[in-house]
């Protein structure tokens, strides 16, 4: 989820918050090191695969973490780490 927002009112009502969301690729491979699942940016005709969802259709939360070898990058920064 990158944004939670409401529609101005001039577009209408929705009994609900709205989301932006940036889908990722299925959870089918596991990392030999750590055990954990191994994820990708979701695409789509080469372009980021992305909804605008209402906040009542999510059933749980998840947490996605950044793999970043044996070393972290010193170009990652609080501003671009989660690009």
């Amino acid at each position: 989820i990158h944004i939670i927002f409401k529609l101005p009112d001039h577009l209408g009502t929705h009994p609900h918050p709205l989301t932006y969301v940036k889908w990722f690729t299925a959870l089918h491979h596991h990392d030999a090191l750590t055990g954990l699942y191994i994820t990708n940016c979701s695409t789509q005709n080469c372009c980021p695969n992305v909804s605008v969802v209402s906040v009542d259709h999510f059933v749980c939360a998840c947490h996605l973490q950044g793999s970043c070898g044996r070393q972290i990058s010193t170009d990652w920064t609080s501003d671009n780490v989660l690009q």
